[in-house]
């Protein structure tokens, strides 16, 4: 990669989570579509925090989440 990626972050129909793949942090959020087969929605949305030093997100709604990411720690 470039090395200037640091942070990827996506909303779908998946469960909130986190990866880190050479050195770049991927979040996923649970999207605001209906929950497979209930027709009934999610509602989630996401608060996103950048700074220098790190990157915050919070997620709001039925499945809330909360992750801080520094983005000093070394690639890996």
């Amino acid at each position: 990669g470039s090395g200037r990626v640091r942070l990827a972050v996506s909303g779908h129909a998946h469960w909130n989570h986190r990866v880190t793949v050479g050195g770049v942090h991927y979040l996923t959020l649970d999207a605001v579509v209906p929950l497979a087969g209930s027709g009934e929605a999610v509602g989630n949305y996401g608060l996103l925090t950048l700074a220098d030093e790190f990157a915050g997100l919070e997620v709001v709604g039925r499945s809330p989440w909360r992750v801080r990411i520094d983005l000093n720690e070394p690639v890996r």
